[in-house]
């Protein structure tokens, strides 16, 4: 079963010294890389794309990498999704989330998770799309994408969100286009073309047949 990002293409082998790329040197202070990734009502993108990134396809000169931090950008339904299928304890994997139980196929591996995979730690983790209710002047969170003026607020939301992290020298955007209604992914990939730099990345995971119809399915 191979996740096929578009440019981080996962080998299921990976060598304990390869796992040590994912760690900066203590000598040499690395800018923290931040997953960007916008969701739907199938949180299983972003552990499939971490497991991806942290297993490059072998012969590839990608190196293997774990970001330090996931910001998501959804609707309140997302939101629900994220925290029910990552976050609740489940017993088909032993009374613990699949967050947990992803971290512990990682550092299994050899990989130092130390000030690693931060999500669900603060409410700004998740980030959830908000347009103006003409009627009473509020700002309203959004519980989907729908109509033309829904995409406006997104596009908007969106571009602030890609812009506070792109004017951060500290932090490497890696933008993760495969969750969401498909015009979230492409928004996002329009607003980190326009002012993404040279060092952020937009990647895409597939995943194979039967395992793209399983929501039970996370990663290998």
């Amino acid at each position: 079963m191979k996740p096929k990002p578009a440019r981080a293409k996962r080998d299921v082998s990976v060598k304990p010294s390869a796992a040590k790329a994912a760690a900066p040197s203590a000598r040499q202070p690395q800018p923290e890389t931040v997953l960007l990734a916008v969701t739907g009502m199938s949180p299983a993108i972003l552990t499939e794309t971490i497991w991806a990134l942290a297993h490059p396809q072998a012969g590839s000169a990608e190196e293997p990498l774990i970001p330090q931090r996931i910001i998501v950008l959804t609707t309140t339904a997302g939101r629900r999704e994220i925290e029910s299928a990552l976050f609740a304890p489940q017993a088909r994997w032993g009374g613990r989330a699949i967050w947990e139980v992803l971290r512990e196929a990682l550092a299994a591996e050899g990989f130092d998770l130390d000030g690693r995979l931060r999500f669900g730690v603060t409410p700004d983790d998740i980030r959830v799309f908000t347009r103006a209710d003409r009627a009473t002047g509020r700002t309203m969170e959004m519980e989907d994408i729908r109509s033309p003026a829904d995409n406006e607020s997104a596009a908007t939301f969106i571009l602030d969100q890609v812009r506070g992290l792109v004017e951060d020298p500290d932090k490497v955007v890696i933008a993760s286009l495969a969750g969401g209604r498909k015009t979230m992914g492409a928004l996002l990939y329009a607003c980190l073309s326009l002012i993404g730099r040279d060092t952020d990345r937009l990647t895409h995971v597939l995943v194979n047949e039967p395992f793209d119809q399983l929501r039970e399915f996370f990663f290998p």
